[in-house]
């Protein structure tokens, strides 16, 4: 009983403890304030309507990743709450922002 209950709990240990234990931390260069700023100016330059979407969510992506680069993921959605519509913007790190997929 007493094997079972210490393999039990190095294989929780294992299972749960994974996630936290990644080979890469990418922490975020450019600060949130500022690529909600930048997304908010390209969408301004590229004459995109967002006059019925309001900001959803606003996600830093590839935090573990250690083979992709990190980046901002910034969401509109439609005001009727649908996710047909989703404005998607990606902001890198260094600064550039573009229109990015919807998931």
């Amino acid at each position: 009983m007493k094997k079972f209950l210490m393999c039990f709990a190095v294989a929780t240990a294992l299972v749960v403890g994974y996630g936290a234990v990644a080979k890469t931390i990418n922490p975020p260069e450019l600060p949130i304030e500022r690529a909600i700023e930048l997304a908010t100016d390209y969408v301004k330059t590229q004459k995109i309507d967002l006059s019925r979407h309001f900001l959803a969510a606003v996600e830093y992506m590839n935090l573990h990743n250690e083979f992709e680069k990190p980046y901002w993921r910034l969401e509109w959605r439609m005001l009727a709450g649908t996710s047909a519509n989703q404005i998607v913007i990606v902001v890198n790190q260094d600064g550039i922002a573009s229109r990015g997929k919807s998931e």
